[in-house]
This record gives structure tokens, C-alpha cells and sequence, in this order.
């Protein structure tokens, strides 16, 4: 399922205001967003960009530079997965095989939290806005 949020000014002062509140650090711009948790862990950044409705679909992916590492490491491991498949080693490609589903199944359960905590927070501050109002 798509995550989708309305583009109007309520959701840039929203998203101005988790920033200035330290709890993300990124970029806001009228067609995309790039926000990053203020976590020292924390490689996944969240991407919101604008699509062709008007709205902006909410995405995750590494930040600069773990996600090309990350891309070149899973291309090497699948390389390395065809050689031993021809070599007929099939406990190196058991392992391989392995090690690159974990880093997948890794990646994404990461980037659904992340994900979800930006969209909880999302939520929580916009409820604060309508209270506000009322």
C-alpha cells in the first residue's frame, strides 16, 4: 500500500516544524522532500516526492553514501551467486544467498519503521496544529 499525503501548506509547516524541532534533519522543497531522523544510528532517510495527482508518495531509502554501497554489495553478491552456480559449489551459494536475503528483509523492515515513526510523528504534530486551531 502506497503512503500518500495532500500537498497544501499545512504539510510544509508541518514538515518545517519536525525540523526545527530536531526531531529530523533534510531538505524541503515544492516537489520532493528528503528528511533524515535525528538518530547517530540511523541510515535510512525518508523521501516524499510529488506525484502526478498533486500528492506526494512517501518512500525510504539509505542516505548518500550506504545506498549506492549497498546496491554495488548486493550486485557483487549476485555475480558471486551466478559463479558458484556454475562451479556447482552449492553450500557458498546457500550462504550467499542468504547473507543477500537478510540484508533485503534488513533494509526493509528498517525502512518500514522509519516509515512509520516519520508518519506517527506526521500525525501527532498535526493533531497539535488542530488543537491549536481549536
Amino acid at each position: 500500500m502506497k503512503t500518500v499525503l495532500k500537498n497544501n501548506k499545512e504539510l510544509f509547516r508541518i514538515l518545517n516544524k519536525l525540523i526545527l524541532d530536531k526531531y529530523y534533519e533534510g531538505n524541503i522543497s515544492p516537489n520532493q522532500f528528503e528528511l533524515l531522523r535525528d538518530n547517530f544510528p540511523n541510515n535510512i532517510r525518508v523521501l516524499g516526492k510529488l506525484n502526478e495527482e498533486g500528492d506526494f508518495d512517501i518512500t525510504y531509502d539509505y542516505k548518500f553514501p550506504t545506498n549506492y554501497s549497498f546496491r554495488i554489495f548486493l550486485a557483487i553478491i549476485s555475480i558471486a551467486i551466478v559463479f558458484f552456480i556454475f562451479q556447482k559449489n552449492w553450500f557458498v551459494v546457500l550462504i550467499l544467498l542468504f547473507l543477500e536475503l537478510g540484508l533485503l528483509l534488513s533494509f526493509r523492515l528498517k525502512g518500514r519503521k522509519e516509515k512509520e515513526l516519520f508518519l506517527d510523528h506526521f500525525i501527532d504534530f498535526k493533531k497539535r496544529a488542530y488543537e491549536k486551531d481549536f
